[in-house]
């Protein structure tokens, strides 16, 4: 088969898995979190794709934040999330190489991100990569009753592939995400045995 028609096959077939999970993804009959509890919003701009998502997650803001900022053990629990390292840390300011994965697709990026513990918010701007944009945050905020709200914000554009497509995978990805910290809190709080 020629290079072309190899790298056409590939794409289509990583194209339909990509709409076949946000499909999937967006189902929400086998999830933890009922979908009802995630709310999310997004939109397609000129020249990138944005998306805002909230849910409350069971356990403290010190907790949720103990598991966003585990960043070199990220691939353990979150989706896509194939590898993640500190590349250099200076105060507040973290440098990170990400390695995703969706189906076939693979890519890498490093990113700059800033910690503001004491407001509880991360934000991270793309450093190197596929990406003409990436870039958003994570929020924190104590709902009184054991529980926190999660805010995360993301506005993104690839190289290679439509914006459209790109929404549509993540914003079907995010009630996993969502359930991953969640699962990380509860095996971590679980009793040992």
């Amino acid at each position: 088969m020629g290079e072309p028609l190899k790298s056409s096959c590939i794409y289509l077939c990583f194209l339909t898995m990509m709409v076949w999970g946000a499909v999937c993804a967006a189902g929400g009959e086998c999830r933890d979190l009922p979908p009802d509890d995630i709310v999310i919003r997004s939109s397609l701009e000129p020249g990138y794709a944005e998306a805002d998502a909230e849910a409350l997650i069971d356990g403290s803001v010190e907790e949720v934040w103990a598991v966003l900022t585990d960043y070199e053990r990220l691939s353990e629990y979150m989706p896509s999330v194939k590898d993640c390292r500190i590349l250099g840390k200076t105060g507040s300011t973290v440098r990170l190489y990400y390695e995703i994965g969706y189906f076939v697709f693979t890519t890498s990026y490093t990113v700059e991100l800033r910690e503001w513990k004491d407001n509880h918010l991360q934000t991270w701007r793309l450093l190197e990569g596929p990406f003409s944009v990436n870039s958003g945050s994570w929020a924190l905020t104590p709902h009184g009753d054991g529980r926190t709200k999660v805010a995360y914000h993301v506005r993104i554009s690839h190289n290679r592939f439509p914006d459209r497509i790109l929404l549509r995978l993540l914003t079907g990805q995010l009630p996993d995400v969502y359930q991953a910290i969640q699962d990380r809190i509860d095996r971590d709080n679980a009793p040992d045995e």
